[in-house]
Parts: C-alpha cells; sequence; structure tokens
C-alpha cells in the first residue's frame, strides 16, 4: 500500500497564484518540481533520493509551503524537497 492520497490547496514561495497538490500521506517525503518554486526560496541539502530502481536524484534543494486542507480550512507549513525532474 502507498498510503492515502489526498489533494489540497498549496501557495507557493513568492508566486500569489494558488493550484492543487497530490501529496501522499504515506511518503516519507514530499516532493515538488523546480518549476514552481523560485530559485532564492531553495535551501540547500545534502539529501539524495534513491529510486524503486534503486538509481539516485539530487535533488536542488528543499523549500516550504503552505498548504490549506480543503475540509476544514486549516493551514500547515509543509517542507518540499525541490527536484528538477517531474
Amino acid at each position: 500500500m502507498w498510503g492515502h492520497h489526498r489533494i489540497i490547496r498549496g501557495n507557493y514561495p513568492g508566486r500569489t497564484t494558488s493550484s492543487l497538490l497530490y501529496i501522499d500521506c504515506g511518503a516519507t517525503i514530499n516532493v515538488l518540481p523546480a518549476k514552481y518554486v523560485e530559485s532564492k526560496e531553495i535551501k540547500p541539502t545534502k539529501k539524495v533520493l534513491q529510486m524503486c530502481n534503486k538509481s539516485e536524484l539530487r535533488p536542488e534543494g528543499v523549500t516550504r509551503v503552505t498548504i490549506r486542507t480543503p475540509k476544514n480550512n486549516k493551514k500547515h507549513s509543509v517542507e518540499f524537497v525541490v527536484v528538477k525532474k517531474e
């Protein structure tokens, strides 16, 4: 089982628009494509992601995104690992 999935609305750092995010609540990390984040919002990281086929991906860094759950409108600050590949 890959965990529970939810679609929530997120506000990206440095942008005034919001978009729907697909969150895997059973995931170990949250991944966000770099095209949605301004480079000044990305903080360096030494993390290396290992895919299920054992290949490795070095992320651009990490960022925090404020997300809001549609059911109760609660806001949460969530850390995302930023990658160039989608």
